[in-house]
C-alpha cells in the first residue's frame, strides 16, 4: 500500500497494534523493532491487547499511518 502511493516504512508516523498474545507480541519486539530501523522507521506506536481479530489463526494487526 505505501509503495502504491510512492510513501515507505520511513514515512510511516504512527503504528497501532492490536494483539490476542501480548506476551508472543513481546518475544518479536525485537525483530520488528530492528526491521523498523533498518527502513528508518520510528512512528509513535500503541499496543492494544484484544480478545480476538477477524479470523481466529490471525494474532496481530497492524494498522499504519503514513504522512504524505
Amino acid at each position: 500500500v505505501l509503495e502504491e502511493s510512492d510513501l515507505s516504512l520511513a514515512d510511516v508516523v504512527r503504528l497501532s497494534y492490536y494483539t490476542t498474545d501480548i506476551s508472543a507480541f513481546m518475544e518479536a519486539g525485537p525483530v520488528l523493532a530492528k526491521r523498523l530501523d533498518k527502513a528508518g522507521c520510528r512512528p509513535a506506536s500503541t499496543l492494544l491487547g484484544v480478545a480476538a481479530l477477524f479470523h481466529p489463526d490471525i494474532i496481530v494487526e497492524i494498522e499504519a499511518t503514513a504522512a504524505v
